[in-house]
């Protein structure tokens, strides 16, 4: 069976569930961040954030970045060479970025300074700024689980200068673990 292409299968509550209370979250270590849906599922991911000092010092929220499990829709032809969709697991990234960022430059997911995937806007709102998200392959988790520093590179409207966005991965697969 020929898979044809991939596409993100993220449900309305996945999209949600990334602008949760972000409280726990810090700047220095990735933790486990857990949502209850109505029927007591229990939907966990890893999260770190980035941020910058005002002019008058105080702490703002720049990137959010969140690993979670969820699924993806497979396409592939049957026999008659009809196209079939099926789920399969996958594992996703996901990034809530500043405002005013450039939408028509795909963001670049970067680990230790090397490329790793493009990212994909999802949607942009006040609360959270614009989200971008794209699909793990074993093969970078596995860089990401032995890496250093993973970046998020988009720029701002209007502006031809990169903006690189670093976290920390030092303790990334002992969290991710717990997912």
């Amino acid at each position: 069976m020929f898979i044809k292409k991939y596409a993100l299968y993220i449900s309305l509550f996945l999209l949600c569930f990334m602008t949760s209370t972000f409280s726990k979250i810090n700047t220095t270590s990735w933790i486990k961040h857990c949502v209850k849906e109505a029927n007591n599922k229990e939907n966990c991911s890893i999260a770190i954030k980035n941020e910058v000092e005002d002019k008058d010092k105080k702490k703002l929220t720049l990137s959010t970045i969140f690993v979670l499990k969820g699924e993806q829709n497979v396409t592939s032809k049957d026999k008659d060479g009809k196209n079939i969709t099926t789920k399969k697991p996958a594992v996703i990234f996901v990034a809530n970025l500043p405002l005013n960022v450039d939408l028509t430059a795909r963001p670049q997911l970067l680990i230790d300074d090397k490329k790793a995937i493009d990212l994909t806007f999802t949607n942009c709102n006040q609360n959270d700024g614009c989200k971008t998200m794209g699909i793990l392959s074993n093969d970078i988790l596995e860089k990401m689980r032995k890496g250093k520093t993973i970046s998020v590179v988009t720029r701002s409207y209007g502006s031809a200068q990169n903006i690189k966005i670093d976290f920390p991965l030092e303790d990334f697969d002992s969290e991710f673990k717990k997912i």
